[in-house]
């Protein structure tokens, strides 16, 4: 994507490619262009002033980079004919011209809804034959027309209003339409074209709703590719200012951003299937693995009169079923919980050909109805309907009905008796009722969007294509470039997508969200500094943290979230004296929370406020008496007062029970030192040394702790400093 703003560097760059590309038609443009901009600077020289000036130039650059990029197509055409997009443009013929191909496909649309009445109204001199004859041509027809779009250069307008019509026309059903919109965004995905990208525009705001939802998917990945560029193409940024006026594409669009988002994240959410979900599944004697996928064999939570015996393994079903709820909650929150079931699916011959990985799901597809037409009656309804209720994207019904014609059919009966095995006459009849509900907007963008993630990681070429959910991509934001600005003012939107990023850790966007909105929101809104703060916090900006939950406290000095966390990043940050009082206002409503004393006690020590820790340490003792960390406190706040004694009766009581801990026998070790008691000090020194000294890393803390030690006790009981290295140089030669 070629992004220059300066029209000479950019004519530089846009010269030899062109010229590599043996195109005269494109040769003879870009001298055009390169005339109209001396002409213009010629005028300019002369002191004439054009206020037409600014758009010119911007008309200039977006020609020449357009220039560039059908250039550097004709090179690819040339130089790559191993890439399944040169095979694609390639396997094209002469008459497949796009509008040839669309009244091809409107034709055959045509005969098989006419055939599908005539056997819905039950004339005999329907045949079958006739109806998978044109379910033939009309896959070959498909095919061609999506290679036709997939691979076009740039768009007269003529070829643009061909597809427009071929959008319009209600003779041409849903499935083909859908395809088509999936072909031009592949296409602008390749190479950014003016007149495709308005066309997905339109079609958002047709009444078609799958038609809609895959040209709103595809608005979004093109804008955030080609954002770059889209500066020279002020048509581009109109169009979609006045669509971000109408509440319905902004909450669509915040949406499906999310959604995008979430999907980047499916490789997480996959392992988790794994290696948690369900092996935890299986371990429930209540469910068992089947070469279909997990079967619940018993459903004891349902049955009367119970056998005891059935309940020996109730830990394991009940965490069975904590993560089938997991399970079922990441699923309605939008996560791609079947990836890591079906992609191994995807090795059928028919996941070869690269439309067939964006057809929309239907029985009129050949290969499904071979699969459908093979089984009996009743077991086909079954799969049918299972496949239309079944939370499935569109790749993985097909997969699912490859499945179905491998099992044989004893395995599809058994399959299909499991399927309905639960359910009463009356719901099987309601599921096998050929009614379809009424589609929702979220399920087909977020099914639509499965099937762009399986393609552009599982299509077996997949890497030829550049993968918009790849990391290294930018997230999907509006933040992430200027041509979504006017999302930005939609506050609600914004906060949603913000709490979205949030609770799924990506906090560096999540933050930058936030922010966006605090300003003209400080005076009233303390949830929204303290989300603020809370992603600052997670990205260790401590500093920002903090200020962001002071705002959030003055705002509001009732919440006992804020101030819980202020005295945390208060303590992390080492505001001792700060996270003092705020620990002392949390322990005002909870006095025995040992939680907050710990830190309180922190806060006085490092303070050296060593008389005063020790009767906090005590409480957190008498909560929690066995606890190492609290004696081993209350020990060096005695010892640093002076209570030598006392402190050497804790730190021994802590060695006797940890023999082989360094530190144990370190702190005792100091207790001595304290008195200059090299005699009894040394030995539990070097027992401590050699402990720690395994590695070259411990040998090194080690002397570290040692000298901070040296560095508490010097001025406190006056050690000289000659001997205490003397000291150190003894322990580590093991005199």
């Amino acid at each position: 994507m070629m992004a220059e703003h300066n029209l000479i560097e950019l004519f530089h760059h846009v010269q030899p490619i062109v010229d590599h590309s043996g195109d005269y038609e494109l040769q003879s443009q870009l001298a055009q262009l390169r005339d109209t901009y001396s002409t213009m600077l010629r005028y300019m020289v002369q002191g004439m002033d054009d206020p037409n000036a600014s758009r010119i130039y911007a008309d200039l650059i977006s020609q020449t980079s357009r220039l560039g990029e059908r250039a550097n197509r004709l090179l690819r055409m040339k130089r790559q004919t191993s890439d399944k997009y040169v095979q694609a443009f390639n396997s094209l013929k002469p008459e497949d011209d796009l509008a040839s191909l669309c009244a091809l496909l409107t034709n055959f649309d045509d005969g098989i809804r006419q055939l599908r009445q005539e056997q819905a109204d039950e004339r005999e001199s329907v045949t079958q034959h006739a109806l998978d004859a044109q379910r033939q041509n009309r896959e070959t027809a498909l095919v061609r027309l999506f290679n036709r779009i997939w691979t076009a250069d740039a768009w007269h307008r003529s070829e643009l209003e061909t597809v427009q019509a071929l959008l319009s026309n209600d003779v041409v059903s849903t499935a083909s339409k859908s395809l088509t919109i999936s072909a031009t965004t592949l296409s602008l995905l390749e190479m950014f074209d003016e007149r495709k990208l308005m066309l997905l525009f339109d079609a958002y705001l047709t009444t078609d709703i799958d038609v809609s939802q895959r040209a709103l998917v595809g608005i979004v990945l093109v804008l955030r590719q080609h954002a770059g560029s889209l500066a020279a193409y002020p048509e581009v940024q109109s169009r979609f200012r006045l669509l971000c006026d109408d509440p319905s594409f902004v909450s669509d669009t915040f949406r499906v951003m999310m959604q995008l988002q979430y999907s980047r994240m499916t490789d997480t959410v996959s392992e988790k299937m794994r290696s948690d979900i369900i092996p935890t599944i299986l371990k429930s004697k209540n469910f068992k693995q089947t070469q279909y996928g997990i079967q619940e064999i018993d459903d004891y939570l349902t049955q009367n009169g119970e056998n005891p015996e059935w309940f020996k393994n109730r830990e394991a079903d009940e965490q069975a079923h904590a993560k089938i709820r997991e399970m079922a909650e990441l699923q309605m929150e939008g996560a791609d919980v079947y990836m890591a079931t079906f992609s191994h699916m995807k090795s059928n011959a028919f996941f070869q050909l690269v439309p067939h990985w964006f057809y929309l799901f239907g029985d009129d597809i050949p290969e499904v109805n071979n699969v459908l037409s093979r089984l009996g009656k009743e077991t086909a309804n079954v799969f049918r309907a299972m496949l239309r209720y079944a939370p499935f994207c569109n790749s993985d019904r097909f997969s699912f009905s490859f499945m179905l014609g491998m099992i044989g059919e004893q395995g599809q009966e058994m399959l299909s008796k499991n399927l309905t095995a639960n359910l009463s006459q009356d719901e099987l009849s309601e599921m096998l009722a050929t009614k379809v509900e009424k589609k929702r907007a979220a399920d087909i963008s977020r099914q639509y969007i499965f099937d762009l993630y399986r393609f552009f990681t599982l299509y077996p070429f997949h890497l030829q294509f550049v993968n918009p959910f790849d990391a290294k991509q930018p997230v999907f934001s509006p933040l992430s470039h200027t041509i979504f600005t006017p999302l930005l003012q939609h506050e609600n939107e914004v906060i949603t997508l913000a709490e979205f990023f949030m609770r799924k850790g990506v906090y560096q966007e999540a933050a930058h969200l936030f922010a966006s909105l605090c300003p003209q929101q400080r005076e009233e809104d303390a949830d929204l500094w303290q989300k603020l703060g809370f992603c600052e916090q997670k990205l260790g900006r401590l500093s920002l943290a903090f200020e962001h939950y002071q705002t959030a406290y003055e705002l509001n000095p009732n919440s006992v979230w804020t101030l819980k966390h202020l005295a945390t990043v208060a303590f992390q940050s080492e505001r001792w004296a700060e996270a003092e009082v705020y620990y002392e206002t949390l322990l005002d409503d909870d006095a025995d929370n040992v939680r907050y004393l710990r830190r309180k006690a922190g806060c006085l020590m490092n303070q050296q406020r060593y008389d005063e820790a020790i009767p906090v340490l005590y409480q957190v003792l008498y909560i929690d008496e066995h606890s190492v960390e609290d004696q081993n406190n209350m020990a060096w706040c005695q010892l640093l007062t002076k209570n030598i004694e006392k402190a050497r009766e804790l730190y021994s009581n802590v060695l006797s029970q940890h023999l082989e801990q360094p530190s144990a026998h370190f702190n005792l070790a100091n207790t001595y030192l304290a008195e200059l008691d090299i005699q009894q000090a040394y030995p539990l020194y070097r027992h401590a040394y050699i402990l720690e000294s395994v590695t070259d890393e411990g040998e090194q803390q080690f002397v570290n702790d040692y000298r901070q030690a040296i560095e508490a006790l010097q001025p406190v009981f006056s050690l000289p400093i000659e001997r205490t290295q003397a000291l150190l140089d003894a322990i580590r030669l093991g005199i």
